[in-house]
Parts: structure tokens; sequence; C-alpha cells
């Protein structure tokens, strides 16, 4: 028996942030590419794991039918295939949860960085090999204005 289910996991990532939601990657991905002004067959999507998205757009993109009051943005994360839990074991599963909703938290709280701050701090080297290997480990894409990229970068390494 699958130690992981998806009823089970969602309750693990609403326990750790009840804004979080497990939803089908297409959805994550329309989202994104919106967001993003991405426009065409796109391949390289960046974040397909999970995306903040106001509540207001995900009640519209009819992701919920409703959300409790007073909540202004959902932590839309993409849920895993069947057969990608039943190969986890307890802490797999626990540490897959945190890491997205701890993720995505990261996010909306660095939506307002100071980027040129950061870029002195990191130094230009510094910065543009930050620039590289998010867009190759696809976290963000190849066009990424430098606020995207910093928040990425400071969610990843949070």
């Amino acid at each position: 028996m699958a130690v992981w289910t998806q009823e089970r996991l969602l309750g693990c990532v609403q326990s750790l942030d009840s804004r979080a939601r497990l939803v089908s990657a297409g959805p994550i991905r329309r989202q994104i590419k919106e967001d993003l002004d991405l426009v065409g067959p796109t391949l390289t999507v960046p974040h397909r794991f999970g995306w903040v998205i106001s509540a207001k757009r995900f009640l519209a993109a009819g992701l919920a039918s409703h959300l409790a009051p007073g909540v202004n943005h959902i932590f839309a994360i993409a849920c895993p295939t069947l057969r990608e839990m039943e190969s986890w074991n307890e802490e797999q599963g626990q540490s897959w949860a945190r890491g997205k909703v701890a993720h995505l938290q990261a996010d909306l709280e660095l939506a307002t960085i100071n980027v040129a701050d950061l870029r002195t701090t990191l130094g230009e080297p510094a910065w543009e090999e930050i620039c590289t290997v998010l867009h190759e480990e696809r976290r963000t894409a190849i066009d990424a204005d430098e606020t995207t990229v910093a928040r990425e970068f400071l969610a990843v390494w949070h």
C-alpha cells in the first residue's frame, strides 16, 4: 500500500500553509505563460512545479469554486503523478511538500525586492552566473527580468 496519496499530500501541503493547493500541471503552465507573456508553443516554461496566483485569478481559471475570506494568493503546486508518489517513503513526501511550500512562500515574500542592492552585494560576475544557472535549470525564462531572477535565486537558496 502506498504511503502517499493525492489526498494525503494535499492535507500535508495545506497543513504547512492553508493557501497551498495541488493543481494539474497544465493550468499552472498556462498561468505562468500569461504572467510572463510567453506566446505560442513554449517548451521551456520555467518554474513549472508551482506558481503564486492571485485568489481572484485562481477562481476565474476554474481551479476552485470558492476560497476562504481574506485569502489573497494561492500557492498552486503541480501535483506529482501517482507513480512518483508511490516511490516515496514518509520522509520523501514530507520533504517534497515542505520544499514546494517554502519556495512559493519565499516567492511571495520576495515580490518587492531591491534588485540593485542584491546585484551590488553579489557582484556582476556572480549575478551573470546566477542568471545562467537558473535558466539552465529551467527555473527562469531566457529573457526573465532581473526581479524575477532575483526572486527565484533567493527562493531557491533561501
